[in-house]
């Protein structure tokens, strides 16, 4: 079996940083209902606004479809 991660990274606006945190937390349910991901973990850096989503999938195929 083989493992895909796709990384996405992005600044929030200022003053947002909050909100973007709901949005995220919101969709955890779906991300743990998605067949195939192995692993969804978001870091949040406050002294430059930064977030990153690291998702790890099963197999290519279920990566691409959700990417």
């Amino acid at each position: 079996m083989s493992n895909v991660a796709g990384v996405i990274s992005f600044k929030a606006k200022p003053g947002q940083g909050e909100e973007v945190a709901r949005l995220i937390a919101n969709a955890l349910p779906h991300v743990e209902q998605e067949p195939g991901t192995l692993t969804w973990l978001v870091l949040r850096s406050d002294a430059i606004r930064i977030w990153c989503s690291l998702s790890i999938y099963s197999r290519t195929r279920q990566a691409e479809t959700l990417i």
